[in-house]
């Protein structure tokens, strides 16, 4: 710290650096000797530039020569201490700009709070004004450029506006802070997102396998079911097979025997007509025509059994019909709540009074000449329900739910939400006098419904032998029962799908 105030004191108080060949005026003060020039040629008198004493006409400017020393072997000591810290051997951390001096570790704890520090790396020429080569301590704020006092004072920015760089530098640091302050605001919020995000990138993987699961173990027990029902009807089959193919293995075996005895019969006879002694011939004749006579009369009396396919065929519908019977109960242990909606019909004589008796709505594929309509008997007011529709593809015809029993408001009152195929053959999802066209990559034969009523849901489905394709969900916050109804026209008809 001693250096470095003897430092302080041994520069110019014109051009705030170090000496150059200084100069002692006779009142004791020292400047530069082109700085003081410089002084006296821009004044109109000789005065000291510090004191304001008055000086003589033509007074030489000696040279300090005891000042040349110092600065000399301060200049060489500081040559010694070239890449290291000004008052050590240690490595430097920061460089002074006011004393010019990089400082290690332990020096820079023991440094002027108020001096300016920036990294050791930086070339001091970099922060000095070029033309006085001074400190750049100062901002003009109308050209926007760094300046020196000496450019303040006297020089080309002497009646502009300008601002201390430590006054604008903290300014600056204040609207940092504010920056910094929403930054780390909008970084709280993103990685809030990001937990989200992965919260649900959590929930939709666990979502996904959870499905997995369901559908795996859903099939899996299906198909248990049917590979069941498959081993019973081939194994009926194996046992009719059975029979039938040892019934015939006898009936093989004794027409073989026959036709050995037949050979060696006939060998026989060939060999009697062939011989020359009468009385072996009058022996063995008798023998052989009896033999002939007994092989000649066999009836072969074969009774054979054919596959029985009528039994097999009747075994195999009444198989896929207790199949049928028991896949509802199936699919609710395997946690699948699906209700038979065939049930909740109204029956056809209670189909609602708005419509007239002699029109009667068919359920069993009859075409219809005039408007039907059938509502379900009970209605739906919690859980999940699925149930399938088929049509023959003839406009116009509607399916969907309802708080109400009443077909006048059909699809365009806030009460009803359904799928339509209109006149132009176009299908549309209705509900509240909004219509929504559904594309479809094929006529709609079977149309799938799935009812969520705790969320709101109503959701079709085309449904065919390869794949089920959602069309639409309609979504709405029920406050009431639901009834299915089911609406046809024209020539067409509508049926719940047993």
């Amino acid at each position: 710290m001693a250096a470095a105030a003897i430092q302080q004191e041994l520069k110019c108080c014109i051009c705030l650096n170090i000496y150059s060949e200084p100069t002692t005026l006779p009142c004791g003060h020292t400047f530069c000797k082109q700085c003081i020039q410089k002084a006296f040629q821009t004044s109109r008198q000789r005065s000291c530039p510090e004191c304001r004493q008055g000086l003589p006409e033509g007074m030489d400017l000696n040279r300090n020569t005891k000042m040349c020393s110092i600065i000399e072997h301060l200049t060489s000591t500081r040559s010694k201490h070239q890449g290291g810290c000004s008052y050590c051997d240690g490595t430097p951390e920061k460089l002074c700009l006011d004393c010019e001096t990089p400082l290690c570790c332990d020096h820079l704890k023991k440094h002027k709070a108020e001096h300016v520090l920036t990294d050791v790396s930086t070339p001091l020429q970099d922060r000095k004004c070029p033309i006085h080569q001074e400190l750049l301590k100062f901002y003009c704020m109308e050209e926007g450029i760094s300046i020196c006092a000496s450019c303040g004072v006297t020089g080309d920015h002497k009646h502009h506006k300008i601002q201390k760089l430590s006054d604008l530098s903290n300014k600056e640091k204040s609207d940092l802070k504010i920056l910094d302050d929403l930054i780390t605001r909008k970084k709280a919020e993103k990685e809030e997102m990001v937990a989200l995000v992965k919260s649900h990138k959590e929930k939709a993987a666990s979502n996904t396998e959870n499905m997995r699961k369901l559908v795996t173990g859903v099939i899996g027990e299906i198909k248990k079911e049917l590979e069941s029902m498959e081993r019973q009807i081939l194994c009926q089959i194996k046992t009719q097979e059975d029979q039938v193919y040892s019934q015939l293995s006898q009936a093989m075996k004794s027409l073989e025997g026959q036709i050995l005895e037949i050979n060696n019969l006939i060998k026989e006879i060939q060999n009697l007509c062939n011989t020359s002694d009468p009385l072996t011939l009058l022996e063995r004749k008798a023998w052989n025509t009896s033999k002939a006579n007994s092989l000649l009369n066999v009836e072969d009396d074969f009774h054979f059994n054919n596959l029985d396919g009528e039994t097999i065929l009747i075994m195999l519908q009444s198989s896929i019909h207790r199949f049928t019977r028991s896949l509802p109960f199936l699919l609710k242990n395997c946690g699948i709540p699906i209700e038979d909606a065939t049930s909740r019909l109204l029956p056809l004589s209670q189909i609602t009074k708005k419509v007239p008796p002699f029109l009667v709505f068919t359920l069993d594929g009859q075409n219809v000449d005039s408007p039907r309509f059938t509502f379900s008997a009970s209605s739906l007011s919690s859980g999940q329900h699925y149930w399938e529709v088929e049509t023959n593809e003839k406009p116009r015809w509607a399916v969907g739910v309802s708080y109400h029993k009443d077909h006048i408001a059909m699809g365009y009152a806030a009460d009803y939400w359904c799928l339509q195929l209109t006149d132009d053959m176009q299908y549309k999802a209705v509900h509240n006098s909004q219509e929504m066209i559904v594309a479809t990559n094929a006529p709609v034969k079977t149309l799938g419904v799935y009812l969520e009523y705790e969320t709101g849901v109503v959701s079709f489905y085309q449904v065919s032998n390869n794949c089920v394709r959602c069309l639409c969900s309609m979504n709405g916050k029920f406050i009431q029962p639901l009834h299915i109804f089911m609406y046809a026209e024209h020539s067409g008809w509508i049926r719940i799908r047993k």
